[in-house]
């Protein structure tokens, strides 16, 4: 969501910067959203921004958490209020799923990277033991020579890079 409004539709921000201070939140111990928002609004009007993005980000969630507590300490007996808190769980999964994917597919921009990031989901939520992951890759690189003929070798017949031929007097 952030990334949307701010690089694609506003852009006030640069994608390469809005990932670094991204990566920087991750770092930071803390809602990596709430303080992306704070670095953004001091980016964009310095300290006043930065109290408004922090205010701004933390009362929305405050009054509705506020508000649907005060719904569920009086009526939790009531049916159609739990269907209510039944029907948000799937929702804000799919919040968080969808954001996720966003994130995840601009930060993943090679073979490597997700790579990495699937052996960081084999091993954490599937319990994969590291050997499992890195064995299957060891022989495949073992079977294969580089061809240095190309790249870093010289024809025989050849000087050089360029190409010129031997003089045969």
């Amino acid at each position: 969501m952030h990334y949307c409004i701010l690089v694609e539709e506003k852009r006030s921000v640069s994608e390469n910067r809005f990932m670094h201070a991204l990566n920087f939140g991750i770092f930071l111990p803390g809602p990596e959203a709430q303080q992306l928002a704070i670095y953004i609004g001091w980016l964009m009007h310095k300290m006043r921004g930065e109290l408004v993005a922090g205010i701004l980000f933390v009362l929305p969630g405050f009054v509705s958490i506020l508000a649907l507590s005060i719904l569920y300490a009086r009526y939790h007996d009531v049916s159609v209020v739990e269907a209510l808190f039944f029907g948000l769980t799937p929702a804000v999964l799919a919040v968080v799923e969808q954001e996720a994917s966003k994130i995840g597919s601009r930060a993943l921009k090679n073979r490597v990277m997700t790579g990495l990031a699937a052996a960081f989901v084999a091993i954490f939520f599937f319990q994969t033991p590291f050997p499992l992951i890195i064995l299957p890759r060891r022989p495949n690189r073992l079977s294969r020579r580089p061809n240095l003929a190309g790249s870093v070798l010289c024809h025989p017949r050849t000087h050089g890079a360029r190409g010129r031929r031997w003089s045969h007097t």
